[in-house]
């Protein structure tokens, strides 16, 4: 795994020179210089692979574009390096031209404090690293048409999971509530064990758009994939796309963000908890029907999962560590 994977670390993208502009293109929040062109290589040339462009996104977030603009035959590289929007450092999308050095299927890319290294798969995907300082994350990128990712009406895969909606118990306002989950499967044919993987952080609590970003760590679904294991990121209630009001600890004047009261937390803290039990119980039928995912199997992940969430707050309180040992039956 990659070490120290924490959103706001991501210090390098500060060092992008050139912020978007009313000219620029932009791809679903991710801003192109308006005269961006994919390299043309002549038919056989040892570096044909790399004329192109790639999406995806750095750990969580921001999302990023790779374009490939030219590639000469000693491998000598000019792209265009992209992210969008990183909310949880404070920063706005950019672009900037870097010079970049081609090898067989590997591609680096040099910029001001930081590096990134892309490597070719089969399928003519990436598996990107990033280093700047003492921090490494990666992403999982994959190739998509120019022509079509640039229309106004685009819809962008920007990761390999798939957002699916499950309808919980849970009812808010008089309304039914719908919690998001994002699912990434691996390949090949099942069944394989489930794991559900949740994280509450939105900082302090004051920035409203945290709590519209679908939350997921693609380094860590890729590398449960890799071992045989469906991989789920419920959002809980006001998270990401899912209904209801994300209402977990915050103060009385939302504006004020989280709020230090005991009382106030731990009931913060119950809706959480009572938000995943939902999702999980709501999952639980389809998991055990899908071909993919074994009964056994499903039950043993949702037990360690849960557990583990338990056992970190279990000392928080009697009921929750009563309500928790109910779910880990």
């Amino acid at each position: 795994m990659f070490r120290k994977l924490q959103p706001f670390v991501l210090l390098a993208f500060l060092t992008l020179s050139q912020a978007a502009c009313a000219g620029d293109l932009v791809v679903d929040g991710v801003p192109l210089p308006s005269g961006a062109t994919v390299a043309t290589t002549t038919t056989g040339s040892a570096f044909q692979q790399w004329s192109g462009v790639w999406v995806g996104v750095w750990l969580g977030s921001p999302k990023h574009i790779l374009l490939v603009e030219s590639i000469g035959e000693d491998g000598a590289a000019r792209v265009v390096y992209a992210i969008g929007d990183n909310l949880r450092a404070g920063r706005q999308r950019r672009w900037l031209r870097l010079e970049g050095v081609a090898s067989g299927r590997t591609l680096k890319v040099t910029g001001k404090g930081f590096s990134a290294t892309y490597e070719m798969t089969e399928d003519g995907g990436l598996k990107a690293r990033f280093e700047g300082g003492d921090s490494v994350i990666g992403a999982t990128m994959a190739r998509a048409d120019f022509a079509s990712l640039i229309r106004p009406d685009a819809i962008i895969a920007w990761t390999r999971g798939k957002s699916e909606f499950l309808q919980i118990d849970l009812v808010e306002d008089g309304k039914p509530v719908r919690l998001e989950v994002v699912v990434f499967r691996p390949s090949g044919v099942g069944p394989f064990p489930l794991a559900v993987i949740n994280h509450g952080s939105t900082g302090r609590g004051t920035n409203p758009a945290l709590f519209a970003e679908t939350w997921l760590v693609t380094d860590l679904a890729d590398f449960l994939n890799d071992r045989g294991w469906i991989v789920a990121f419920p959002q809980r209630r006001g998270r990401g796309q899912s209904d209801g009001l994300y209402d977990e600890g915050l103060a009385e004047n939302r504006m004020r963000g989280y709020t230090g009261d005991i009382y106030t937390t731990f009931r913060g803290a119950d809706r959480a908890l009572s938000d995943i039990d939902a999702a999980i119980t709501a999952a639980s039928p389809t998991a055990r029907r899908c071909p993919d995912t074994g009964a056994r199997r499903w039950k043993f992940a949702r037990r360690r999962v849960v557990g583990g969430l338990c056992r970190a707050t279990s000392r928080a309180s009697r009921r929750r560590h009563q309500f928790c040992r109910r779910l880990a039956q």
